[in-house]
């Protein structure tokens, strides 16, 4: 194995990962689905480089349901008139 940037990146990217999952109950909606996102970016950059198109594809739909996440959240914090 190669440590070239994207395999370090792609490291990090799945420690994130694993780390949002295992601390879920303790983290805030916004915290859990900013982890994701960076993860799932990360990994992304990884299956890129790596041209793993079916996890790079899961990657961007990890991604898109943490930005949704965030959304929803952000959506909460406000007041709806």
């Amino acid at each position: 194995m190669t440590f070239d940037a994207p395999t370090i990146v792609g490291w990090a990217g799945m420690v994130l990962l694993v780390s949002a999952y295992a601390l879920r109950d303790r983290l805030s909606p916004t915290r859990y689905s900013i982890l994701n996102l960076v993860a799932a970016c990360a990994l992304a950059v990884t299956c890129y480089a790596s041209e793993a198109w079916p996890v790079f594809a899961l990657q961007i739909v990890w991604g898109s349901i943490a930005v949704r996440d965030l959304w929803r959240v952000r959506g909460r914090g406000r007041k709806r008139v």
